[in-house]
């Protein structure tokens, strides 16, 4: 396995436009499944590239939002 072929939670919720809380969220549904860190160089989670862009897919897709986004507003 790469570094390079993953994402960490920081670099997720930037790449989605959403907050760190909400990919946690993400987690907890199973929408976003975390991969081992292997080389625990962070702390957090990382994330297949691959998955996470296949999600980001879904989610342009539906323009719903969480109930923490819509709490924001």
């Amino acid at each position: 396995m790469n570094k390079t072929s993953f994402y960490t939670t920081q670099q997720v919720a930037e790449l989605l436009n959403k907050s760190v809380p909400t990919i946690y969220k993400y987690i907890q549904d199973g929408k976003l499944i975390p991969v081992d860190d292997f080389w625990r160089a962070h702390r957090g989670k990382l994330f297949d590239k691959d998955a996470v862009h296949a999600f980001k897919q879904t989610l342009e897709g539906n323009s719903g939002m969480t109930i923490s986004e819509a709490l924001v507003i």
